[in-house]
């Protein structure tokens, strides 16, 4: 199945060469959008030396949502899978998605999830918030997911695009699930392999970005009533 394959970055000059490497193994008929978000390490060097790739640079650092935005207006398949380029995700378990997506003949969602329900996740200030806002969700929008800001997420390119994204920062995962429950959209969860990293390592998601999430629910919910 041919697909594009959206990946926001932002300083990510000691993961990127790993991730370059990986991307190798991907289908050759796919479309791989790489998003530059204002980079200012780094990381614009690095892929100035890439091939294959369709790379976007924003002029400065816009958030996430604002660069898988950009991404979507590139994008040229029927399918698109979103996945962070920060390493946490891993490239070889697109195809997991993709088997996914076809069984259920390619008019769902699929989304990655880091952890099972029995398990508890990373211990962390990260972990427990993510834990928290995902309940808040569950609680908003009578669902049950484990894990709605997974960075990994495949679905139709029309579907994507029908949403009409906004959200410039963290909050475009939350949208993006909200949209799914609003429509009624098949959304099936798929656990991944995570290689969860901390602030040190260059993680960007913070304390303050939490309530960012949240507002966004609330506003969806408050739009959708």
């Amino acid at each position: 199945m041919q697909y594009s394959l959206i990946i926001p970055i932002y300083n990510e000059e000691n993961t990127l060469p790993q991730l370059l490497d990986d991307l190798q193994s991907v289908d050759q008929d796919a479309q791989i959008i790489i998003i530059d978000d204002g980079s200012i390490d780094a990381t614009d060097t690095i892929l100035k030396n890439a091939s294959g790739i369709d790379i976007m640079t924003l002029e400065n650092n816009q958030g996430k949502g604002a660069a898988i935005r950009a991404g979507l207006e590139k994008v040229e398949k029927d399918l698109v899978i979103i996945m962070d380029g920060d390493l946490e995700v891993c490239v070889d378990d697109i195809p997991t998605l993709l088997q996914h997506f076809e069984e259920n003949n390619n008019s769902t969602a699929v989304v990655g999830v880091r952890w099972t329900g029995d398990q508890k996740g990373p211990f962390s200030i990260n972990g427990l918030g993510n834990k928290f806002l995902n309940a808040c969700f569950n609680s908003l929008f009578s669902t049950s997911f484990t894990d709605i800001f997974c960075c990994f997420k495949a679905m139709p390119t029309d579907l994507i695009r029908s949403f009409e994204l906004k959200s410039l920062g963290f909050g475009i995962e939350t949208e993006i699930m909200a949209h799914i429950t609003a429509k009624n959209i098949p959304c099936q969860e798929v656990n991944i392999r995570y290689n969860r990293r901390d602030s040190k390592q260059g993680k960007k998601l913070q304390i303050s970005d939490g309530w960012d999430i949240l507002f966004t629910m609330l506003k969806f919910k408050w739009k959708t009533k």
